[in-house]
């Protein structure tokens, strides 16, 4: 299973690999990175492919989906400060934690909800059971269809592959501009999307090398 993320980059599609050996269940502990001191959760989208598929395109490419997930991209900020200085951008940053879950659901599900360029459902990211920011499914960037054509272009997508959609409006600590603290030991983050369920999770201290 190999996971994938997508940013905002200009009118481009700026993508990065993340690491499937971290992967976490829904109500799983998460540590903070080694050496992090800005630790921050995002609230997030996945998509599960649902078959082996290659060269998609746009109008088509959500047809392999196989249902979606709640996603958890947790990152160190200040890790990722240094690594964007760099064209490859972030890799350290991001391959600490990434949870999913709690359970799949299936497009025909979410069509009733179908908005713009993803589903008029609700994205909330709470920690320590205070509501810390969020917004739409319909407000992403990038479809998913049109990830799915670059993240496939010229290789091939695996059944089980799954695809998250980068965070929507203020829906992680960094895009509140300082008004909230960054992550610590014992906090609890709760990550929210409408129709699909939350991940809940324990902060914990960095673990021993």
């Amino acid at each position: 299973m190999a996971t994938a993320g997508s940013a905002r980059s200009g009118t481009s599609i700026r993508s990065y690999f993340s690491n499937p050996a971290a992967i976490k269940g829904p109500h799983d502990e998460v540590p903070i990175a080694p050496g992090a001191q800005l630790w921050d959760y995002e609230v997030e989208v996945a998509a599960v492919i649902a078959g082996d598929c290659s060269n998609l395109d746009a109008a088509t490419a959500e047809n392999h989906i196989a249902g979606y997930l709640v996603y958890c991209d947790w990152s160190a900020r200040d890790i990722s400060a240094s690594e964007m200085g760099f064209v490859y951008g972030p890799s350290k940053s991001k391959d600490a934690s990434t949870s999913l879950g709690p359970f799949l659901v299936t497009p025909d599900e979410l069509e009733p909800y179908r908005s713009g360029k993803g589903y008029a459902l609700r994205m909330d990211g709470y920690v320590n059971d205070e509501h810390y920011g969020g917004g739409n499914w319909d407000e992403i960037h990038w479809s998913f269809g049109e990830m799915l054509t670059h993240a496939s272009r010229g290789t091939t997508l695996r059944a089980g592959d799954i695809i998250a959609s980068g965070p929507v409006g203020t829906s992680c600590i960094q895009e509140l501009s300082g008004h909230r603290p960054y992550l610590a030991p014992g906090d609890t983050v709760r990550i929210e999307v409408q129709e699909l369920g939350a991940i809940s999770a324990r902060i914990t201290a960095p673990e021993p090398s």
